[in-house]
């Protein structure tokens, strides 16, 4: 049985995020994230880091083990239920901790975090289809 790499999940986990945040600037037309400038001092760092890392950090303490669990089945259809449940999961840990007040941004994470599943364990993946 394989193992999960701690490295690939890690970055997953920040890549997807970063997109995803990227997408929310996008869509909310905010930029607050790109304004970097604005740091002054360590404390506004650690508030601007907190505020850019949490989620992903969260989000790989929750998740890292079911994923590396789901990614090691073999059986198609419990893939598919697991990664299922994978994602609710994830919508609502985010939708809990920051978007209650709009849901649709915990269906854009998900379908990000589809994609970003895809590209980063495609190999993983697609040998459960073939």
């Amino acid at each position: 049985m394989k193992k999960c790499h701690i490295l690939k999940a890690s970055i997953f986990f920040l890549v997807k995020y970063f997109v995803f945040y990227l997408l929310l600037m996008i869509k909310n037309e905010n930029t607050y994230f790109l304004k970097i400038g604005n740091i002054k001092n360590g404390v506004d760092l650690f508030y601007y880091l907190w505020l850019l890392l949490s989620l992903p950090l969260i989000s790989f303490l929750i998740l890292f083990v079911p994923i590396c669990f789901t990614l090691k089945v073999n059986r198609r259809g419990v893939f598919l239920f697991l990664i299922l449940l994978i994602l609710v999961a994830e919508y609502l840990v985010y939708t809990y901790l920051a978007s209650s007040s709009n849901l649709m941004n915990g269906v854009i994470n998900g379908v990000v975090s589809i994609i970003f599943l895809l590209v980063f364990f495609y190999k993983d993946i697609s040998k459960k289809f073939k």
